[in-house]
This record gives structure tokens, sequence and C-alpha cells, in this order.
């Protein structure tokens, strides 16, 4: 049934439209505030949302490289810093015999939560970079799960030994600032306090290293070859 409001809600929500206008938001009703008509009124300008005094959004464009592997953006900072674990784990869901995501980014400490969601046997195999395997578990058909702790910084691979074609990453980081490139390079890390940092990208085999400084709202670092 639609939601139908009487003219006195009309009224009100007219009046709320007009206080937001004022407080430069943007407007829920096309009409103007007291009569007026709409366009006699000088439009908003659109709200800029600022990082936390003190810290930055870091941005940067990568060069595209057709056929490589995903970039994956970490900022190290050069002095020691206090930032929590993330709450949530990451996770890697198995479906369509796929790992999905096929790559994990976490930083040491976080858990990966490994679900099964569909109506198949699989396991989650996962081996370090040294060949040993980490652990190999069964996953229950349909809402499966297991969490594990990856404790050190690496590359870890994800194996379903009941369907070969599944394969996955795990990458485990120590710094705290990451990012995954999307497919045309763009990468973006917000809340990052100001001060001097090491970027490094990864990608595959490749490895981009550069000094950084980090020390307005928004740190725009260009392209990266």
């Amino acid at each position: 049934m639609p939601n139908v409001l009487p003219p006195r809600s009309l009224s009100r929500r007219r009046g709320a439209a007009c206080f937001l206008i004022l407080a430069g938001l943007p407007a829920l009703a096309a009409g103007g505030c007291g009569g007026e008509p709409a366009d006699s009124l000088d439009a908003p300008e659109a709200a800029v949302e600022l990082p936390p005094p003190g810290t930055s959004e870091v941005s940067g464009q990568l060069a595209v490289r057709p056929g490589a592997a995903t970039a994956i953006v970490t900022l190290d900072p050069h002095g020691p810093l206090d930032v929590p674990l993330p709450a949530e784990p990451g996770e890697m869901d198995q479906y369509a015999r796929s790992f999905v995501p096929t790559l994990v980014v976490v930083r040491e400490g976080q858990a990966v939560r490994f679900i099964n969601s569909e109506n198949e046997l699989h396991n989650v195999n996962v081996v370090d970079e040294s060949g040993e395997t980490l652990f190999n578990v069964g996953m229950p058909i349909q809402g499966g799960t297991y969490d594990h702790v990856f404790e050190r910084a690496g590359s870890y691979r994800v194996r379903c030994n009941v369907h070969q074609e599944m394969a996955a990453t795990v990458r485990v980081t120590a710094s705290p600032f990451i990012a995954i490139a999307d497919r045309e390079g763009a990468f973006a890390i917000a809340g990052v306090p100001y001060g001097a940092y090491e970027l490094v990208v990864r990608r595959g085999a490749e490895r981009i290293e550069r000094e950084i400084t980090v020390d307005g709202p928004h740190t725009d670092l260009g392209g990266i070859e």
C-alpha cells in the first residue's frame, strides 16, 4: 500500500526540507520555503566530507598491466602507531566451485572466515610460502564456516583438494594501512595519520617502493610506475 501522508504531515515534511536546504544539505522536496518558488533560492554548495583532523586519504594511480596480478598497496609508518585490528574478520566464500574473492588481504593477528555457501562438499587447504600446510579442514555444505587467525605476514595459497580448479590467496601484512587497486589501477586509503611512510606496491613478482610524506587531508600521489 503506498505511503500517503496527510496534509499536515506533508506540511511538516516541507518544513524539514527547508531546514535541510538552509543547513547546506540536499533537499527532500522540490518545492521552495515559505511559498517562494524553488528556483528563487540559491543552490546549496555540495558538502565535502573531510577526514578526521590529523589524518589523510591517500590515493594514487598505478600503471595498468594487462594480465598482471591484482596490486596490493600498503603504507608502512616510519614510527610506531597504535592502530587497532579491524573488528570483523576477512571473508572468503566457496561458491560455484570458486573462492570468492580470490584475494583477501588482512593484517597480522586478524582472522579470515572461510565459508561454504553451496550445496557441495569442499575443503580449505592453506599452504605458506615455504610449502608447509598451515591447516586443511573439511567444509560442511551450505553455511559451514571455519575461522583462522593469521599471525605472520606473508602470502598463503588456498586450495580445495576436492576441486583442483579452486584456488585463491590470502595476503597477510604487518602494515595497518592496506588497499587493493581496482582494474584501472586506482586506490585510496583513508584515515592515515600525518607522518612519513614507505609506500609498497606488490603486484605478482613486481614490487614498487617509495618514501612519502602525509601532511594534509588529501594526499594524491598521482601516477605510480
